[in-house]
């Protein structure tokens, strides 16, 4: 992901560089001196040499600081800074560039780059609605008749309709991003805002309506955002078009083949909307499928229910989490405070809050992006598991009563959704808002909409004839596909 980042970052740069070579009004001299330290910097950066490559670009916005050559320089270097995951510096070099050079049509792209990464961070519902209302003000002073082919302008529309998305206001996201597809020079945001706009039409379950554009996205050039394409219209044909036909959502399953000499004892799954699965076998540790085949890592002990965070896999233990290297448990407030060393599974809300089950709580325990507590959510049964979708929304299950609690990506409660199960033991959601109720009595996975209408059910006999003898964990993929750990038969079913 990250290298993918620098990548496009150095292709960006080597762009408006190369054109704004073209125009700085430099003497001959300083001319080729500056293009041999641009050159410079865009070999290093291509080779991977991030920190050597954004001092060359420093030392251009040094060497002609009232040229537009100095504000490009110091937005390729922010964007090496965002690409190698040091957002901060990123958003520094980008203010740098808005302050000394408000006028210029590289503040646009730095005015998106920062409002990007300050989403990224927001902490709240507020927070976004500030960078959407900066956002919106940024449009006027780069308008369509004075800038007709302004790149930053699309970018800028297209994140305000990100934005919208992850506040939950659907009908208000699809407006800047038709004003991308219909009024803006076609651009790499173009099939971004193709993405978005299916994406804003499923949310509101228009799912029809929802495949041109997605199959325009499914042709982009960023792979991640076409793979999502791809992933979204596969489910759709797997839960709408094929039942419309007669057909079952699912045609067959088969044991998942690990690592050489097989799985051992395989106790949980994740999947990511992209098709990457990790299983923890408590006999190997962390297995991971993606598009470089097969790897083994060392996973903690008693690890259980991972789930996929920005590329990453997060592994939750009874009494930590672990995500991206950092590991940290988590402690109650009040007059007495408690350490959890019972937790059963967990998930981070729209803004990077932590949601914790665990045995000891009533409810969910909530905590800040530090971990610090929140207090906690109480429901009317016995939480079992809970989850997020791509949006940020939380979905909590819970026993006796067995139902779904939905809350907005600010953990709003949103509402409740009766599921028929006897004794429900885990919980996913898919990308059009099914869903996918594990009940380990039953033996069978049903899949339900947001509504509460059953669409589906798997098990206890998959497709193809496997019969399920003690399902322990299951996860959806962005496909629709579904992994299933059977603790008795130490296997891992992929049913598609």
């Amino acid at each position: 992901m990250a290298d993918r980042q620098v990548k496009t970052a150095v292709a960006t740069a080597a762009l408006i560089l190369c054109a704004s070579l073209s125009v700085a009004p430099l003497s001959a001299q300083s001319d080729a001196a500056v293009q041999r330290l641009m050159l410079q910097a865009e070999s290093l950066a291509a080779s991977g040499e991030v920190d050597e490559a954004i001092a060359e670009y420093r030392r251009v916005a040094e060497a002609v600081p009232d040229s537009p050559l100095a504000a490009d320089a110091l937005l390729a270097a922010a964007r090496l800074y965002d690409a190698d995951g040091r957002g901060v510096q990123a958003s520094r070099l980008a203010e740098q560039v808005l302050d000394a050079y408000p006028t210029s049509t590289t503040a646009a792209a730095a005015a998106v780059l920062r409002a990007r990464i300050l989403a990224e961070g927001a902490d709240g519902p507020q927070a976004l609605e500030a960078i959407a209302a900066d956002l919106e003000a940024l449009l006027l002073r780069f308008g369509r008749e004075r800038y007709p082919a302004l790149t930053a302008r699309a970018e800028a529309l297209t994140l305000i309709g990100a934005l919208r998305l992850r506040l939950g206001e659907t009908a208000m996201a699809a407006a800047p991003l038709v004003e991308v597809l219909e009024d803006e020079v076609q651009s790499e945001q173009t099939a971004r805002a193709d993405l978005l706009f299916g994406e804003s039409l499923l949310l509101r379950g228009q799912v029809v309506e929802a495949v041109a554009p997605l199959q325009r996205a499914s042709q982009s050039r960023d792979p991640e955002d076409a793979a999502i394409a791809r992933a979204h219209l596969t489910l759709i044909h797997r839960l709408h078009l094929r039942p419309q036909q007669g057909m079952p959502p699912w045609s067959g399953a088969r044991a998942l083949v690990g690592p050489s000499g097989g799985f051992k004892r395989p106790r949980s799954v994740a999947a990511s909307g992209t098709g990457d699965v990790a299983v923890i076998d408590n006999g190997i540790g962390a297995v991971l499928f993606d598009d470089r085949g097969i790897t083994t890592a060392a996973a903690l002990q008693d690890a259980s229910r991972p789930f996929f965070e920005g590329g990453e896999i997060v592994y939750v233990t009874p009494g930590a989490i672990e995500l991206a290297g950092v590991r940290g448990g988590f402690t109650t407030g009040g007059a007495k405070p408690k350490e959890l060393n019972r937790i059963e599974a967990a998930t981070r809300d729209g803004y990077g809050r932590w949601i914790v089950v665990e045995r000891s709580l009533d409810g969910l325990g909530r905590f800040d992006r530090e971990r610090g507590w929140l207090g906690e959510e109480r429901l009317a049964g016995e939480v079992v598991d809970v989850t997020r979708d791509r949006w940020g929304r939380v979905y909590a299950l819970s026993h006796k009563p067995s139902q779904v609690r939905v809350y907005s990506g600010a953990f709003e409660s949103l509402r409740n959704v009766t599921v028929s199960a006897n004794r429900p033991s885990a919980l996913d959601v898919d990308s059009l808002g099914n869903l996918y109720i594990l009940d380990d009595q039953q033996k069978q996975i049903t899949v339900v909409a947001a509504d509460g209408t059953v669409r589906a059910r798997l098990g206890p006999v998959l497709p193809g004839g496997i019969e399920l003898r003690s399902p322990q964990d299951f996860a959806v993929d962005g496909a629709g596909r579904v992994y299933i750990v059977d603790g008795r038969d130490d296997a891992v079913y992929l049913v598609e």
